[in-house]
């Protein structure tokens, strides 16, 4: 299973950050291990409670109980990028096909992909948003949760990544928040006015750094892979 590990994150509203999924990878008993489905389950809020999620909204002074119901989909093809170096996480970056197609609800929509890239110094600290179910520190959480870290330059990224490419860029949180292991495929999110942008996928974190240390973490550049993006969904 593929769980995003939000350190130090919050958990979201029942609707909010409606394009996310879980992805839940089954592979086969053959001794080669290979991928046998991919579950995604779209408009997810709480794990355990499928396939109706439900929490109380605060309206003024009254709570009301809000529910929404999860859609159980799965995987026809996964498109991995055809450059992709398993060593270097050069071109860490893979699309899904759904078997089928997505409802367009309120809580089940797009997220846009970026027209500018963000790996420029004059976007340095440039605050954005990581989503994902998992660990909260040593804690397991079963609620979607969310968190802001910040970008981190080029230049002082490549302190802790030597061998970084202009398709990856770095984030990191000012107080220990942070994506970390096993976040593989995860979003990191720009907000401009009302509309995100994911402008990065999370990619990893160094082996020897543990989570909510300084060390950044590592995200694939959606910008610099835009032309490929689209040419997969146009073939």
């Amino acid at each position: 299973m593929i769980e995003d590990r939000i350190v130090g994150g919050k958990n979201t509203k029942l609707d909010q950050f409606a394009w996310t999924v879980l992805l839940n990878i089954i592979f086969s008993r053959s001794r080669e291990a290979k991928i046998f489905d991919i579950e995604i389950t779209l408009a997810e809020y709480d794990k355990r409670t499928f396939p109706r999620d439900c929490a109380n909204i605060e309206i003024g002074l009254s709570k009301n109980r809000k529910c929404i119901d999860n859609v159980l989909m799965h995987a026809k093809n996964i498109i991995i990028h055809p450059e992709y170096d398993d060593d270097r996480l050069d071109n860490d970056i893979a699309l899904i096909e759904i078997d089928g197609y997505a409802p367009y609800t309120r809580h089940i929509r797009p997220i846009c992909l970026p027209s500018i890239n963000l790996d420029d110094p004059e976007f340095s600290n440039l605050p954005l948003t990581a989503v994902g179910w998992g660990r909260n520190g040593i804690y397991n959480t079963n609620v979607k949760k969310s968190t802001i870290v910040h970008l981190v330059p080029h230049d002082e990224c490549e302190i802790s990544y030597p061998y970084l490419s202009i398709a990856q860029i770095c984030a990191a949180g000012h107080t220990g928040e942070v994506t970390c292991k096993g976040d593989s495929g995860g979003p990191l999110m720009l907000q401009y006015r009302t509309i995100y942008y994911v402008v990065g996928v999370v990619s990893g974190k160094r082996s020897d750094s543990p989570c909510g240390s300084s060390v950044p973490s590592l995200y694939s550049n959606v910008y610099y892979y835009v032309p490929w993006i689209r040419s997969v969904i146009e073939s």
